[in-house]
């Protein structure tokens, strides 16, 4: 006796059940998967927020910084990272890298290194930091997928030129000495990167920025991508946010209702044209 055999139209109809479910289930995985990028990035900076913690307590509450490293929000020295590893132990420099941000990478030399090689199309290898003496260390600069709100310099004395987004435009506090903090459980001090060309959330570009004057060989974004669009492209989902106390929360793209212009103070150091924006919930 023959065994029967599927017809073509029970093998379409099978076919079809199975991409339907899959067609169901492919925004469920994508979602898990963004979560787990969230829980991760979370990680990372509670990690880096107990670093800075720890060595504001063996220094007078005062961060981990150098005044003259760079000039923008995630510029941050070879020996910043370096003293906040050193304070909590931490081993691998993976915790300073955006698990949903590809183009950042710890050991991509243009953005770890970026101060030496932002010029650079090659990714490594790395420069040996431990053979450079302090002052070098101090003097170079990384370009972070995190935002840090520490004191750096002559430029942010500017703080006028930098305004929270409040209706009032109040400027912005940055960090420094952790222990005058009145308020440390509402201050960000660390978070994910959201940047765009225009302000307007409706029509911002914040994924797949290009400056050819400053970095022809890749493209800038922000953290956590969503899966809506603006008329520009995808918009982000949120992004976390790390406090001085050291409490890190999430915060919905939606949520975030201030934005930053680079305003004067970045106009000095990349020209009045720099444009870019920076997105976080302040209060």
């Amino acid at each position: 006796m023959k065994k029967k055999a599927f017809t073509l139209i029970e093998l379409l109809v099978v076919i079809t059940i199975i991409a339907l479910l899959v067609t169901i289930l492919m925004p469920a995985l994508t979602r898990a998967k963004e979560q787990a990028k969230i829980t991760l990035c979370s990680s990372n900076l509670k990690q880096q927020g107990l670093g800075i913690i720890m060595y504001a307590n063996a220094n007078g509450g005062q961060v981990p910084t150098y005044k003259g490293t760079g000039d923008w929000m995630w510029d941050l020295s070879y020996e910043t990272t370096r003293a906040i590893n050193k304070a909590a132990g931490i081993k691998s420099n993976e915790i300073y890298v955006c698990p949903s941000n590809s183009e950042k990478e710890y050991n991509d030399r243009r953005w770890w290194q970026y101060s030496q090689f932002a010029q650079n199309p090659d990714k490594s290898p790395l420069d040996d930091e431990d053979a450079m003496d302090k002052g070098t260390r101090i003097s170079r600069y990384r370009a972070m997928p995190y935002i840090y709100f520490f004191y750096r310099g002559e430029l942010q004395k500017l703080s006028s030129g930098l305004k929270d987004g409040s209706p009032s435009g109040e400027n912005v506090t940055w960090v420094s000495n952790m222990e005058k903090m009145k308020t440390p459980g509402e201050k960000p001090m660390v978070l994910d990167t959201i940047i765009s060309w225009g302000d307007d959330p409706e029509d911002a570009q914040f994924f797949d920025l290009t400056s050819t004057d400053i970095n022809p060989y890749y493209k800038d974004n922000s953290n956590h991508k969503s899966r809506k669009r603006n008329a520009k492209g995808l918009v982000p989902s949120g992004g976390n946010h790390l406090y001085v106390d050291g409490h890190v929360s999430w915060i919905l793209f939606s949520d975030i209702n201030k934005d930053v212009t680079t305003g004067k103070v970045m106009s000095l150091a990349h020209g009045p044209d720099s444009g870019l924006d920076y997105w976080w919930k302040y209060r």
